[in-house]
């Protein structure tokens, strides 16, 4: 299976390999799939906790009840590093960079770069279903972390910072989107999937589409340096 996500090699030498086990950390891919296989399959698989994390839907009563849903959209004060990374329990990860999205041509560009696809033309609503199919691949097979480089967007001109942020919270939509829709299907080979920005300062992002649809709100909960109490 070609890999279809860009990928970061992790630079342990035997030596850290060998303190930590020869393997993953076990982490909070705080997104668990209703169709990861619990006994054997898929390693991948082994770390996930019970429970599932889908903001876009209202929780049902049942849910209401229970336990808080975990988080899946973190913000992080600096850039990850491919150590975070495996300490999240990471090895395949896509690195975006949103505060270079001054306009929706660079982001189209970099979004098919990252999702190795050529059938995006933009990130209008029209387009909205031609995003989620190109993103959608890399979410089977394995976890995967997204981490968007968001440093120095609250600083630009406000022309500018509104585009990088428009562009981000659709990017944000698809995603939340793709994963429901596989989990829905309880589709076995669906992996988890957090994504990070880096130097983001909101709790909150709402996507604006400009369509009739009414905007669903992502609350975006900050990790600290540490990457506790999620991924510790």
């Amino acid at each position: 299976f070609a890999e279809l996500v860009a990928m970061i090699q992790l630079n342990l030498n035997p030596a850290q390999v060998s303190k930590y086990g020869g393997s993953r950390p076990q982490s909070a891919s705080l997104r668990t799939p209703r169709g990861a296989p619990r006994q054997g399959g898929d390693p991948s698989f082994v770390r996930l906790r019970d429970g599932q994390a889908t903001p876009r839907l209202p929780p049902k009563p049942a849910e209401a009840e229970g336990e808080e849903e975990e988080p899946w959209l973190f913000s992080f004060r600096r850039c990850l590093t491919t150590f975070d990374a495996w300490t999240m329990g990471f090895s395949r990860v896509v690195v975006l960079a949103a505060n270079k999205w001054k306009n929706e041509p660079l982001a189209v560009q970099e979004i098919s770069e990252a999702f190795r696809t050529s059938s995006l033309s933009g990130l209008t609503a029209a387009q909205k279903s031609d995003i989620e199919s190109a993103i959608a691949p890399v979410f089977l097979h394995g976890d995967v972390l997204i981490a968007v480089q968001c440093q120095g967007i609250p600083d630009m001109p406000d022309v500018e910072r509104d585009q990088c942020m428009a562009c981000l919270g659709k990017l944000i939509d698809c995603v939340s989107n793709v994963w429901n829709a596989y989990n829905d299907m309880e589709d076995d080979q669906l992996g988890a999937v957090v994504m990070v920005l880096e130097g983001f300062e909101l709790s909150q992002i709402v996507p604006n589409w400009e369509d009739d649809c009414e905007p669903m709100s992502y609350p975006v909960t900050a990790l600290s340096d540490t990457l506790e109490p999620y991924f510790a």
